[in-house]
């Protein structure tokens, strides 16, 4: 099973025997590589509808893996008994519904080690509920795929106090590990929001120009990072 470069990094994060559930598993690609390259013996694949779960089944028999890869359909770890797994993985969701999923299944998720969050957007959401939350991020990477840049998180229980709100929109583990995609991840967030201000600089109204205060003041925070880089 090949992974796309986003999977790819997921994958990367799963700690070897590991008994993960794959929330939203979709194909299953990521619990068919996992079990093919011997990174996990046993995986919970879940998805809340049929038509994903029927293409997950297909290709996990396609891999020979029936008595590996556990299929259950439902909503977020709705689908899983506590200390059925280890570790959570969600990747490909948006931030506000891990963080509901998370929330959710505050049952089954504290007697997870570890989780694994690949949010496609609202990620400050996913680390406010985390350090909010009683958990700690312990990994971030950055992986780009075609001309995006996505942000895997690592997470787990333990008390983590943020000192400063740029943590939020900038994993610390990003900064600190000075990643290799950092400067560009950052410098593409300066130019979204260059654009924003070039669209309504020329509104005088109030609500306007503290939208653009707001605006500057983000992208002077982001060039502070980028200095420390």
């Amino acid at each position: 099973m090949r992974l796309t470069p986003r999977l790819l990094c997921t994958a990367s994060k799963i700690k070897k025997g590991s008994r993960p559930v794959d929330v939203g598993t979709d194909h299953a690609y990521l619990p068919i590589y996992l079990v093919e390259n011997g990174i996990c013996s046993r995986i919970i694949a879940s998805d809340l509808r049929y038509g994903p779960l029927k293409k997950a089944q297909k290709n996990i028999e396609l891999f020979n893996l029936k008595d590996k890869i556990d299929l259950r359909q439902g909503f977020g770890l709705s689908p899983i008994r506590a200390g059925e797994a280890d570790c959570a993985v969600i990747a490909g969701m948006g931030g506000l519904l891990i963080c509901k999923i998370l929330s959710d299944g505050i049952d089954k998720a504290d007697d997870m080690s570890y989780f694994v969050i690949q949010p496609m957007q609202e990620v400050p959401e996913v680390r406010k509920y985390f350090y909010s939350s009683g958990y700690t991020i312990y990994d971030e990477e950055l992986v780009k795929e075609r001309d995006k840049i996505y942000q895997v998180i690592s997470a787990k229980q333990g008390l983590e106090i943020i000192d400063d709100k740029i943590y939020y929109e900038i994993g610390k583990k990003l900064i600190e590990k000075r990643d290799p995609l950092l400067n560009e991840f950052i410098s593409g967030k300066i130019i979204k929001i260059e654009k924003i201000i070039k669209k309504i600089e020329k509104i005088k109204t109030l609500n306007v120009q503290d939208k653009i205060f707001y605006c500057r003041t983000k992208i002077s925070r982001y060039e502070e990072v980028l200095r420390c880089l």
